[in-house]
Order: C-alpha cells, then structure tokens, then sequence
C-alpha cells in the first residue's frame, strides 16, 4: 500500500491517512465539540434534571408511609382522564415526586386541541396531590437539561441535524482507525542482525512517546500530545460511542452494517387496538389487575430467571400493554449489560396470568450483546456511580482534541505558507 500510494500519486500511505484525519477532523470538529460538551453534561442528566426542575422533583420526607404507585396511578388518570399513562414507576424516594409520564401519540392527527400540552406529571407520593406539570418541549429554566439532550441528539434542527450528526459520526468512527494508525511509529531500518525481541522493544519504546504528555515544553508541543494521548487514553472508549451515534442517528448506515454481522431486529411497537377492544387495567376481573402488577411480576420474573440460571437484581419499569391486554416488565439480571436496551423484559398476560414471552438481555446473539455494550457505554446506563464520571472526564477529553486538533492544524497551514513563500522567493531570485 505503502509502495502504491507513493509510486501512483505521489504521497506515501501515512500521508494519504493525514491528509484524511486532518480534514475529516476539521470537517466534524464543531459537531464533536457540541456532542463532547453536552454529552459531558448528560453523564449527570438525572441529578442535574432534578436541580433544574427542583420545584417539581422534590418534596418533604414525612413519617408517614407514602401510597402505591397504583393508588398514585389513580389520582393521575383521574385529574387527567384525556391522557394516556400506560407506564409507572417501580420505586419511591422519600424525598422525590414520583413521576408519571404520558403516552406519545402516536395517531397522525393534526387537528388542534385545547388540552395543555405536556409530558410528566409530578405527583407527592404521601398525599396523592398532584404537585405539577412539566412540558418539555418549552424554553424553561426547569427544561434545561432536556434541551442539552436534543442538542447533543440533533443540535436542535430535527432531522437534519440528526442526520448531520450521523454522518459526523460515521466519519468520527473512521477517524478512529486512521488516527490509531498515524500514532504508530514510523517504519525504520534496523539493524540486519537485530533479533525480533529487539526490534519488538524498539517499536514499543517509540509508540509508548504517543501515550505521554511532555512536561516544560513548548505550547506547540503540550497541544501534539495531548492530541496523541487523549485519543490512545480513550480510544477504546472513543470507537463504541462513536459508532452508537451512527446507531443513534443514521440508521440507513448502521442496521445493513449490524444485519451484515448478524444482529436481530428488535420487535416493531404495534398500534393501539379500537377503543372497543382495550382491556382496562384496572378491571377487577383479572387475573393480574394495576393494583397487584408490580409486586406479582416481580416475584415471577425472580423466580423465572432463577429456574434459568440467571440472578435476577432490581426490576426497572413495568407497562401495560392496551394492544395485548397484557403487563411488561422490564428487569436486569446480573448477567445483562447495562439497563437500557441490555436489560431483560417478562410480559404476562392479565386474564390469564401465564407468562407470554420472556426476553433476557444476557442470552442475545453476540452481535447484539455488542450493541447492548455500545449503547450502554453511550448513555451510561450503568449501576455503577463512578463511569459517569468517566464518561464526562471523555466528553472534556474529546472536546481538548477537537481544540487541539484545530490548532494543530493552523500551526501547520501557518508553516506551509511560510514554507510556500520562501519557496516563490527562491524561485524569483533563481529567475532574476
């Protein structure tokens, strides 16, 4: 390649993948930044949520036992009978609103309506009150951090933006590799009778210069290595985000590429069945009714991920599906990656209480167990406290090599015309 590159077109194969890394780096640098930065801020959304929102999200702890969720569930549906909550909570904080979110439509009307729009409803788990209303799609101090998510998804431009982002992101993914390559030392001649595990520490010694930030040198310098060394630091980190943002937001892209390696399709949503046909979960016929649902699905997909050799841990989110007249819960196992798309799922049918379909995150195909880790790595969907602190430690770092990167490549453009000017001068002197 090497040889090709250099008798063909006259660079050799590292310049060829500089010159790639240097404009594709430039071509994405502000998305990457916009992404880093937000993506820094949204490894802590929860907690930041709830301090912007701190009006709604929190209440005074009381001595007193708080409600169920399904007598909260309740209280909703009653002060909101015109909306749809198919979903609830599984835990309560002593010290939170319990939240409660509203079914998206998903009719294609667009007829107006006079019903306020909104798409949480905070409720004080002691008293059943409902203390609020968030509708997140307003330019509100409380929505701060829902508007950080949608310009890290989509730079707040819908479609476009995500499809820019996912080709940002397709190109970040490439930018990867090439750059690993081009931290690799450069191919030097040897000494004939030097052995292999001489040569082997040789070549270790100088890529080993890459992973390290020189101290006392030159501005120029301190920004070069941190370049290098950010991007080896963190590339095993950098490779699965990237490419879940290409999962994110550019799917023509990514399903054939995951359909090529053998991935599986995830089951379509179906549409709500005719008013006439829903089973309400509240009816006191069945078998599984809204008032024991959490509790007895708990227990069955305990005891179901015992009987198949898997430990189960916390259940995460129980919904009630109209369509099938039938509760879902969601659920993570020891042996699940993460609790988002990883985690596994036991739904029930409410007459009948037979379990219907059960789906564990650890016994998906390979391909899949690799999406679960990329998607987890990317929205930390992780019990564990410390890797959103990582994972904001890599949004800072990779936002550093977007800035790095740009000066690197001034100073360079900078030498290239001081470069091509002495050159014209020597070229007019040699023709006077």
């Amino acid at each position: 390649m090497k040889n090709y590159f250099k008798g063909s077109i006259g660079v050799t194969a590292r310049q060829f993948n500089l010159w790639i890394h240097r404009y594709v780096g430039l071509g994405t640098a502000v998305f990457l930044l916009i992404t880093a930065l937000t993506g820094a801020l949204l490894a802590f959304e929860e907690p930041l949520d709830n301090w912007f929102n701190r009006k709604l999200a929190y209440v005074e702890p009381q001595t007193s036992q708080p409600l169920s969720i399904a007598q909260l569930h309740d209280q909703v549906v009653a002060t909101f009978p015109q909306k749809k909550f198919s979903s609830m909570p599984i835990e309560i904080e002593s010290n939170r609103a319990v939240v409660f979110n509203v079914d998206r439509d998903r009719s294609k009307s667009t007829q107006p309506t006079n019903t306020p729009t909104f798409q949480q409803v905070f409720v004080n788990p002691y008293t059943g009150d409902i203390i609020g209303t968030r509708d997140r799609e307003q330019w509100a101090w409380q929505n701060t951090m829902w508007k950080v998510f949608w310009l890290h998804r989509n730079l707040l431009m819908g479609d476009i933006g995500q499809t820019t982002l996912g080709i940002a992101g397709l190109l970040w993914t490439l930018n990867c590799f090439v750059g690993l390559y081009l931290t690799l030392p450069r191919a030097r001649k040897q000494a004939a009778n030097a052995s292999l595990p001489t040569r082997s520490r040789s070549w270790l010694q100088q890529w080993s210069r890459a992973w390290t930030v020189r101290r006392f040198s030159s501005w120029f310098k301190l920004n070069y290595d941190l370049h290098h060394a950010l991007g080896l630091w963190f590339w095993l980190l950098a490779l699965p985000i990237a490419w879940a943002s290409v999962g994110f937001n550019l799917k023509p892209v990514y399903q054939p590429v995951m359909a090529l390696m053998g991935a599986q399709d995830a089951p379509k949503p179906k549409t709500d069945a005719p008013r006439s046909q829903q089973i309400s979960m509240t009816d006191h016929t069945l078998t599984i009714n809204k008032y024991q649902a959490i509790d007895t699905l708990t227990t069955m997909a305990q005891r179901q991920a015992q009987a198949d050799g898997l430990h189960f841990v916390r259940p995460l989110g129980i919904r009630w599906q109209v369509e099938d007249g039938a509760w879902q819960l969601r659920f993570k196992t020891a042996e699940d990656i993460g609790n988002g798309r990883g985690a596994s799922s036991i739904t029930v049918n409410a007459q009948t209480g037979v379990v219907s379909k059960i789906n564990y995150g650890a016994r998906a195909a390979v391909v899949n167990k690799a999406e679960h880790w990329w998607y987890a790595l990317h929205r930390a969907h992780f019990d564990n406290r410390w890797y959103p602190i990582l994972l904001a430690v890599f949004g800072i770092a990779t936002a550093v090599m977007c800035v790095t990167g740009v000066y690197l490549w001034w100073r360079g453009r900078q030498a290239r015309q001081k470069q091509r000017a002495k050159q014209q001068a020597k070229s007019l002197q040699m023709r006077a």
